[in-house]
């Protein structure tokens, strides 16, 4: 990773400890794209980690049996899914070192999170710890927003994909890579992942995956 790689991930973690206070009031209800991760999920699972929780508001919708880790880089919104949800487990941590975690799971859901990631190296480093952290035949259910299809695609660079968009009508910026469906599907096929599926959304690209 270099300097700006590096800048570019500490400034999405900054600008969500930012937001926290106002994501966690608008970040609340079931949607499509949340239902959608919800449904995948098997009913035999018995754990699953939610690699980039945010508020943890997946808990919502989750058999209570279930064993489940939360974990996020935004000491704020780590503290909001605490408060709101003390029945869960919530610990601070990243997508690109959940080799720090010693359990493996059943599920992992990454919601809205992966398109964060600057560049394709540390994409494919991202999707092969959460393999790894997959049980055998594990499921990955992983979303990304389609810019694409979106009022936000103005932002979008033309040759290299990414953006730069603003939370509201604040000046508090979020990085973006706009993935294309194909290209989502690509990298979870290089990093390891078996049995890669869409589920349809129009806003948003959603697959769910197993690990060998």
């Amino acid at each position: 990773m270099d300097n700006s790689e590096a800048r570019i991930l500490e400034n999405v973690k900054k600008a969500y400890d930012t937001i926290a206070d106002e994501f966690d009031r608008t970040r609340r209800n079931l949607y499509s794209q949340l239902e959608i991760v919800v449904q995948l999920i098997p009913k035999s699972a018995k754990s699953l980690l939610d690699a980039g929780c945010g508020n943890g508001r997946l808990l919502n919708y989750l058999n209570p049996q279930i064993e489940y880790l939360g974990i996020d880089n935004s000491r704020e919104l780590l503290k909001h899914a605490k408060k709101r949800y003390p029945q869960g487990h919530f610990e601070y941590g990243d997508i690109l070192a959940l080799h720090a975690i010693p359990q493996k799971f059943d599920v992992i859901t990454c919601i809205a999170v992966f398109h964060h990631i600057p560049n394709k190296e540390l994409q494919l480093q991202a999707l092969q710890e959460m393999r790894e952290r997959l049980n055998s035949n594990g499921r990955l259910i992983i979303t990304v927003w389609n810019l694409f299809n979106t009022k936000l695609k103005r932002y979008i660079d033309s040759e290299t994909h990414d953006a730069n968009i603003p939370w509201g009508h604040s000046n508090t910026f979020r990085f973006f890579h706009a993935f294309t469906a194909p290209e989502l599907r690509q990298l979870l096929e290089q990093a390891g992942f078996q049995k890669v599926r869409q589920k349809r959304d129009p806003q948003n690209h959603i697959f769910s995956c197993h690990a060998p």
